[in-house]
């Protein structure tokens, strides 16, 4: 609050005082949820790293099955096709998963700077008096044009993170059934 406000007498400096924890409050919550989205951006940002990297690997598992298939004189048993056939389609499976975890998606970005400033200006356009109040309901207002934000890309990020660990899943499986596959061939050839 301005210096001629504190002049005005005691009733001032009681609403300055009882004022001071709520904003303290509000600035708290408003600074968990910006930390909140930066931290779920960052998430977003480590799956997408991690899709494209099994995709990766699930492809060249992928393309080096196909060239063992097409190289080889090995005539495979039928458990040893079925086994192949389960690993491929795996790594196939992986490679949707993976591939649908990386689509490009609109993610929810914070407030847009136009609405805050709308926000800012209807405060200054109010007495000084007011100023103070009117700051903790700005805060407020900006937590909820961010909740929602934050909602939507919790919602997306855990979908994400729900494909990623299915298309790893699918391929660390095949990864195991190849691993299987190879020792049982050793093993008997």
């Amino acid at each position: 609050m301005s210096a001629d406000l504190k002049l005005v007498g005691d009733e001032v400096a009681v609403l300055e005082r009882s004022l001071k924890p709520v904003q303290d409050m509000f600035n708290f919550a408003f600074d968990r949820v910006k930390a909140d989205h930066a931290e779920l951006t960052d998430l977003w940002k480590q799956l997408d790293g991690k899709s494209q990297a099994t995709a990766t690997i699930s492809g060249g598992f992928l393309a080096a099955a196909f060239a063992g298939i097409k190289s080889t004189s090995i005539v495979l048993l039928f458990p040893e096709k079925v086994m192949l056939l389960a690993a491929i389609t795996m790594l196939i499976g992986s490679i949707a998963g993976a591939v649908r975890a990386m689509v490009i998606r609109n993610i929810p970005s914070p407030p847009a700077p136009d609405a805050i400033s709308e926000m800012l200006d209807n405060i200054l356009a109010a007495s000084p008096e007011d100023y103070e109040r009117r700051h903790i309901a700005l805060i407020a207002d900006t937590i909820n044009l961010w909740l929602p934000q934050n909602r939507m890309l919790h919602e997306m990020t855990r979908k994400k993170a729900v494909g990623v660990a299915l298309a790893q899943t699918l391929l660390a499986v095949a990864m195991g059934i190849f691993a299987i596959q190879t020792f049982f061939t050793v093993l008997t050839r």
